[in-house]
């Protein structure tokens, strides 16, 4: 597999780190145009690409800003409109290494949110779309203390930032994957006060907005999943309709490419693709 760095600007002039996987010796037959989720980065995706690399696809992915290598204050946004840019600006670099190959976003966890956000405001004129326990909203009750106060501060300090809540045993039963996603310095758990509050909101309005989703959408989440809701995922796949395939993986945590079953997802993952593009 052959990895290429990739670099470009922002919208609002914030360097974006992305990077391009690619089989060695075959051309792709389709383009896998990954969003990560919160806190973390493109490079925990590695063995996603081989995966897909492997079965001729290209693999496309960016850091978000404040995320990774890429710029911007870490866990924050100006405006959730930016990360909507990010993900068209993704496009457009999967559209000039990769012209006239059919395109897939998949997003995970806060990916999943930009990109059903995404798909559904912009109606982009690609393939498909992949959500893997998307972040409408989280499992969790957070504290209404802490909620109260992120609505306030979200117009007065915006950039106040607090720790997510995220519990770092929850993203997968491998305790492995655990381990190094603790030790990983790349990988942080603070959230300002705006961007916390809008991933909710715009979460639930792509809930609401579901019906509105022109393209065919695989969604999958695990019902162990104890960082983003699965009910508000099966309400999406209800309210989006015939278009959207919904798979519930029983047991399973927030990362499901990176579980024990993770064989499965991934070929489950591949089969939706190849019957997409075939």
């Amino acid at each position: 597999m052959k990895n290429t760095t990739l670099n470009w600007k922002s919208n609002d002039g914030i360097n974006i780190f992305g990077q391009k996987w690619e089989n060695d010796t075959t051309a792709p037959k389709a383009v896998i145009c990954l969003v990560h989720g919160f806190g973390e980065h493109s490079g925990r995706y590695e063995h996603v690409a081989q995966f897909f690399t492997d079965n001729n696809y290209a693999v496309i992915t960016y850091d978000h800003r404040g995320h990774g290598h890429s710029g911007g204050r870490k866990g924050h946004f100006s405006s959730y409109d930016e990360f909507l840019n990010d993900v068209g600006n993704l496009l457009k670099q999967a559209d000039s290494n990769f012209p006239n190959l059919p395109k897939i976003l998949y997003g995970h966890s806060m990916g999943g949110n930009v990109v059903a956000n995404y798909a559904i405001k912009k109606q982009p004129k690609i393939a498909g779309i992949i959500l893997s326990s998307p972040f409408f909203n989280t499992a969790f009750q957070p504290p209404a203390i802490k909620i109260a106060l992120g609505k306030m501060m979200k117009n007065i300090i915006p950039t106040l930032s607090l720790p997510s809540g995220l519990e770092v045993n929850d993203i997968s039963r491998d305790k492995e994957v655990v381990k190094k996603y603790s030790e990983d310095p790349m990988v942080f758990d603070i959230i300002s006060s705006k961007m916390g509050i809008e991933l909710i909101e715009f979460g639930q309005e792509a809930v609401k907005n579901a019906a509105q989703l022109k393209l065919p959408t695989l969604l999958f989440h695990g019902t162990g999943d104890r960082i983003t809701s699965f009910d508000e995922s099966k309400k999406f796949a209800s309210n989006a309709g015939n278009n959207t395939t919904f798979i519930e993986y029983k047991g399973l945590y927030h990362e499901c490419h990176n579980e024990p079953e993770k064989a499965e997802v991934l070929s489950n993952m591949l089969k939706w693709c190849n019957n997409l593009i075939k």
